[in-house]
Parts: C-alpha cells; sequence; structure tokens
C-alpha cells in the first residue's frame, strides 16, 4: 500500500514540481482545502494500478431493469441439463 502525504492546496500549486517527485517517491499526495480532503495526486505506478482496478470492477443490474428478452431467457434456462 502506498505512503501517502497531505498538503494543503495552496502549497501544493505552488510547489508543484516538488510534489510531482514527492509522489513518485511516495505513490500518493492528498490535497487538503480547509482541513478537507479535496483531492489526490497519484504517481504513475499508482494511477496505472487505478486504472487496473477500475477495469475489473463489475457493473450492477437489477433483474427488474433488463430488457424483456433476457428476463425471458433467464426464466427459459434449464439448469443442470
Amino acid at each position: 500500500m502506498p505512503q501517502s502525504s497531505a498538503v494543503k492546496s495552496t502549497d501544493f500549486s505552488r510547489q508543484f514540481a516538488r510534489y510531482t517527485s514527492e509522489a513518485i517517491a511516495r505513490g500518493v499526495i492528498e490535497v487538503e482545502n480547509h482541513n478537507r480532503l479535496v483531492g489526490a495526486f497519484l504517481s504513475p505506478a499508482e494511477y496505472r494500478h487505478y486504472q487496473r482496478l477500475k477495469l475489473r470492477e463489475r457493473q450492477v443490474a437489477l433483474v427488474s431493469e433488463l430488457p424483456e428478452a433476457y428476463k425471458t431467457m433467464l426464466l427459459d434456462v434449464k439448469y443442470g441439463e
């Protein structure tokens, strides 16, 4: 798990180059405004990891939201044959 470091948004914007290097070393830089997390800056490795995780997410749908053709196919399935 990457180490994260919280910085103020004004410091982050003024010293962007510094925090770019720090993100590579730490993985994640959390950006806060008035002691509230407003975003995060990811290293390239952490961003690739995030993209892989997003690809693995499953899309969930309620059966009631499926098209009628899919509902019919589900009802007509013969299990164990």
